[in-house]
Formats: structure tokens, C-alpha cells, sequence
């Protein structure tokens, strides 16, 4: 008998004498096969539900930032699909979903990044998440401002003397080198 089927014997009647007490006490008396056979139904359920569920917030989120909705909007559509605790597990799907719509436009309004910060704080995305995505934000918000004819943004440079009237717009680390 090769090793692997040895391996995989053992850890069958491993999983059998682990999980026949809860097949027992789940679904009264039944054989071991049968026992087993129910056990992966359930998995396989259990996982087509979470495929589903996350299939249909991607779904919304896009949809959503394609079609320009509020944050109020998006909010009672996601409602719809399920509670807020089920959707959390959802969180970076859901804001990658919303960053490919605005990576695809290359410009972020101000309703955008509210919508953006909702889908945020409604999934709890984890800030690493985020400020892998902040360079790209930061450039299409000036885009979109300077589309939109308002003044570029101001920035404050430590040790940098402006003249009467002078405004920096813009801040780039550097180091000179001698050779």
C-alpha cells in the first residue's frame, strides 16, 4: 500500500471517529457513509450561499458606482442581500470592486469618495487595504478638481521659503548625490 493511500485512510477514520458523534446528535442514527455523504452536502452548500452572497455584492457595489448612486443607496440594495454582520466578510471584495470602477474612470468626485468611504465603514476594510489604493485616489481627486476648474491642491513643504504670493502645489522627496 503506497504511502499516501495509507495517509489518506488514516485520516478518513480519523474524521469518522472525530465527526460521528455529531452526525449522531444532528441527524439520529445513521450509518457512516451516509453520515459522511450528508456532511459534504452541507459544505457544499455552505460554500455555493458564500459564493453567491459574495457574487452579489460585487455585483452591487459595481453597479452601483457605475450607476453614480448615494451611499444612502447603496446601503438599502445591500440591505436587500443580507445583514450587515453576514457582509462584513465581504469587505475587500466589495471595496476592490468599487476601486475598478473608479480605476476604469480615472477620476474620483466628491460623491464618489463618499460612496467610497461607505463602502469603507459599512465593511470595515482594513486600512492596509486601503492605503495600498491612496497614491491612486490622491492623483484621480486632483484630476478630477482640476477637470472641474478648481485651484490644484496646496501643500505645506517644512523648510521651503515661498515668495509674496508663491503657493506649492506639489512636494517630491529627493537627495543629492555627489559623484
Amino acid at each position: 500500500m503506497s504511502d499516501s493511500l495509507q495517509g489518506f485512510l488514516i485520516l478518513g477514520a480519523v474524521l469518522i471517529i472525530i465527526f460521528m458523534p455529531i452526525f449522531r446528535s444532528k441527524h439520529g442514527r445513521t450509518s457512516i457513509v451516509s453520515a459522511i455523504l450528508q456532511y459534504v452536502r452541507e459544505e457544499q452548500a455552505e460554500r455555493r450561499h458564500h459564493n453567491e452572497l459574495r457574487q452579489k455584492v460585487i455585483f452591487t457595489v459595481s453597479s452601483s458606482f457605475t450607476n453614480g448612486e448615494s451611499p444612502e443607496q447603496l446601503k438599502k440594495r445591500l440591505d436587500t442581500i443580507a445583514g450587515p454582520i453576514e457582509l462584513k466578510q465581504f469587505g475587500g471584495d466589495a471595496f476592490a470592486a468599487a476601486l475598478n470602477i473608479i480605476h476604469q474612470e480615472e477620476r474620483l468626485s466628491p460623491e464618489r469618495e463618499a460612496s467610497l468611504d461607505a463602502v469603507i465603514s459599512r465593511f470595515d476594510v482594513p486600512s492596509e487595504t486601503t492605503e495600498r489604493a491612496g497614491l491612486d485616489l490622491r492623483r484621480y481627486r486632483v484630476l478630477y478638481h482640476l477637470e472641474h476648474g478648481e485651484a490644484l491642491p496646496q501643500v505645506i513643504i517644512p523648510g521651503l521659503i515661498l515668495h509674496k504670493g508663491e503657493t506649492a502645489h506639489w512636494s517630491e522627496s529627493g537627495a543629492i548625490i555627489e559623484g
